[in-house]
């Protein structure tokens, strides 16, 4: 309907990019910004919220929506046939950083798939 809101559950197909506190490039928004609403990346590096409570989470991992809202977590692929996939449409992007526990925030590279 036209409203975007934080994500509240695992693997979310529904997800369309990261908050962004500073995107490098703002398409759509007026130099003034528009009320009530908040930059979305769809790509570049961006900081995100990332809760490690559903596995530890380190440079290269996929990541997908979290139950934890507003959250990203680290994705586990699914084997079919011999092949290791990630659910369609579920991805967010690769984390650039580290965190072992908890919630945090880390570096991302955004890559929605």
């Amino acid at each position: 309907e036209g409203y975007i809101q934080a994500s509240t559950i695992a693997y979310d197909t529904r997800v369309m990019g990261i908050v962004s506190t500073d995107p490098a490039v703002s398409l759509g928004a007026k130099d003034t910004g528009n009320p009530g609403e908040v930059p979305i990346a769809v790509a570049g590096r961006v900081p995100c919220k990332v809760d490690a409570s559903y596995g530890a989470i380190h440079p290269g991992d996929v990541l997908t929506t979290s139950p934890t809202p507003g959250h990203a977590m680290k994705a586990e692929p699914v084997v079919i046939e011999g092949v290791e996939i990630y659910k369609p449409s579920t991805t967010v992007g690769k984390a650039l950083g580290t965190i072992e526990s908890g919630t945090g925030t880390i570096e991302v590279l955004v890559t929605l798939q």
